[in-house]
């Protein structure tokens, strides 16, 4: 289960994520809908770790590590490395990089 608790995340003055709280149960599929610029990315990248954010995000009870990072996938709303690829064959070419076999992708989707 991810469980994201009182994450906050400013730029500068600017703060943009205001104590967000929520769990993600494993198995199930989860979707943010917010206007553009709500904070749907700062939050995945909070959750990814790609920027620095204040509060407590964990996988099954433990604080993310570079271990857990090898079990995460994520794909970028921006497909600037192979545009004309369609999700699934993006998402099965990442996952391939992972060591997963392209049925096991098509079956996990």
């Amino acid at each position: 289960m991810l469980q994201v608790e009182n994450l906050n995340k400013s730029f500068g003055s600017k703060q943009v994520l205001f104590d967000i709280n929520f769990k993600a149960d494993n198995g199930k599929i989860l979707g943010l809908i917010g206007k553009n610029g709500s904070g749907k990315t700062t939050l995945f990248h909070s959750i990814l770790k790609f920027v620095k954010y204040q509060g407590k995000i964990t996988i099954d009870g433990h604080s993310f590590s570079s271990r857990d990072y090898n079990s995460v996938g994520y794909l970028p709303e921006e497909r600037s490395l192979m545009p004309k690829l369609t999700v699934l064959e993006q998402v099965s070419f990442l996952a391939s990089l992972k060591g997963m076999k392209k049925d096991e992708v098509k079956h996990d989707l």
